[in-house]
Order: C-alpha cells, then structure tokens, then sequence
C-alpha cells in the first residue's frame, strides 16, 4: 500500500537527522490559539462520552505496537476519568491478541454507525471526547488519519484513508455542551485548527508540519495529569484542568520539551479554542 509506506516513512523519519535544524526556540513548549475573547460558562455535564481510536497498522511490527500499548493505556485513562464503559466507544485498525477491549473494526462505516447511535442519545448537557493514537498525514491535500482496510470487512470500504472532512462532518452531527478532541499523529495541527472551534478544545501533539515520535509519552502523561496528578496543578486550586494537562505532559513528555532545541525536529503540541476555555475544563469527576 502506497499510503502505508507513506506514513510509515512519515513516522520513522523524525528518528532520522536528515532534516535537522538547530534552530533556538525561544516560544511555549506549547502553542495556544484563541479565537474570541467570550466564553461559555460550562457546567457539570450530565453524561460523558468518548470516541477512542487505536490507528496502528494491522501487521503490528514492533513501533506499531508501542501505539496500540498507548492507546490501550489511554482507554484505562478514560475510565479512571470517570467515563463508564458503556459510554467509550473503542475502535482499531485490528483487532485479537492484546486488542479484546475494542468494539469494533475503525472504518468509515464503524464510525458512522457509531456518531448515528451518539446522536440518538447525546444531548447539550453532555461531553464528548475524541480521542485519535495512531498515524495521520498529508496526503494529496487532504489530511488523513489511517484506517482499516480488511478484505473481508462487510460492507467493503474504498480505501484507507479517514479524512478530515468525514471526521468533522461525522462530528457536526452530534449534540454536546462541549467537547474535547485530541489528536496524537504526525502533522496534526491541522486537526487541530480545524476542529478548535465553537464548543471544541482541540489539541494535537504536533504542527502543521511536524512529525510525531511513536516513543512519545504525550498521552500517558496528559491523561495521568488529567486524573488529579498533584505536580500538573499550576494554579493550586487542587484541580488539573485540560490546560494545565497538555502543559504537564508536553513539560513531561521527553521527545515534545526537546523543541526547544531542535525546532523542526521535535514536535510542538498545539491548543485550539474558541467558546470553551481549556483552563476551565475539567474531565476529572
């Protein structure tokens, strides 16, 4: 597969110092982008939910199974957030040894059906988490997100590529007082400014045009932070907010802190809002 090549080169080639540059980094760790200046005021929501994706190749070499370890510990994460199993959705490139925690195959039909059975029960007093592990790129001038292809998946699905626009589309569709989106992928601040809009906190471990390290601990540490880790607390209000969780972690995290000196080499993680302040989010019950 062409596209899987791709990615794979995509993902082994912030290992490589082909491109190096040794350029001082004088910004955050982190990029935060506001639009507007007026926020709604959140609530308790009545109901959580979570849309979980592991987007390892189906082959499973040794660096794909580092991110399907990611994505299961993310899903654990979730639980300790309070998130019942019934309300997480788990989707995967594969399935079998390692992966019984999954519901199902990540297609373009899995999560429609999906987003069709969240938009029949969400409601505006409630959050959404969309949670993405995996491999992500530019491809032609789409972003995509990689997906499953099974030959014997009914019904058969065109190809693998997941692209932005299905994701936002399928997203639109759901009703929710706010929501979090977090994208750990290569080149995912493009998800990131598309999706951190309105009612949507959108995070993703890069930019635009910057590689991920499959050896990142982004996520580990982000979700640890989020759980109430007593060191992520700025403020010392005794509780971590989502903005204070993505500081923690890119602080943590040994592959995202080295931007500082290796600007187009390490990556940057990016934070996009609108309506809904990330300082006042709280996952945690």
């Amino acid at each position: 597969m062409a596209f899987k090549k791709k990615l794979k080169s995509i993902a082994l080639a912030s290992s490589l110092f082909l491109a190096l540059s040794f350029t001082s980094c004088a910004t955050s760790i982190v990029s935060n982008y506001r639009q507007g200046n007026v926020y709604k005021q959140l609530k308790q929501p009545k109901n959580k939910y979570a849309i979980l994706v592991s987007a390892a190749f189906p082959d499973q070499d040794r660096l794909d199974k580092t991110l399907q370890d990611k994505a299961l510990k993310a899903y654990e994460g979730i639980k300790e957030l309070g998130f019942s199993d019934d309300n997480i959705y788990f989707l995967a490139t594969r399935r079998g040894e390692g992966m019984e925690k999954t519901d199902e195959l990540f297609t373009y039909h899995s999560f429609h059906k999906v987003c069709t059975e969240l938009s029949a029960k969400m409601t505006e007093d409630d959050l959404l988490v969309f949670y993405f592990i995996g491999h992500g790129g530019i491809v032609g001038d789409s972003y995509v997100l990689l997906k499953n292809i099974d030959e014997d998946y009914e019904p058969k699905e065109p190809d693998n590529f997941f692209k932005l626009k299905t994701l936002k589309d399928e997203l639109r569709r759901l009703k929710y007082g706010y929501a979090v989106t977090v994208i750990d992928a290569c080149q995912s601040g493009h998800v990131a400014k598309a999706l951190g809009k309105r009612n949507m906190v959108a995070i993703s471990t890069t930019s635009n045009n910057q590689n991920s390290w499959i050896s990142s601990e982004f996520s580990p540490y982000m979700i640890k932070a989020l759980s109430g880790e007593k060191t992520a607390d700025k403020n010392g209000d005794n509780k971590v907010s989502l903005e204070e969780a993505v500081y923690y972690a890119a602080e943590k995290d040994p592959k995202a802190k080295k931007n500082y000196g290796l600007k187009a080499l390490f990556p940057k993680p990016q934070i996009h809002y609108e309506e809904v302040d990330p300082s006042q989010v709280f996952l945690k019950e």
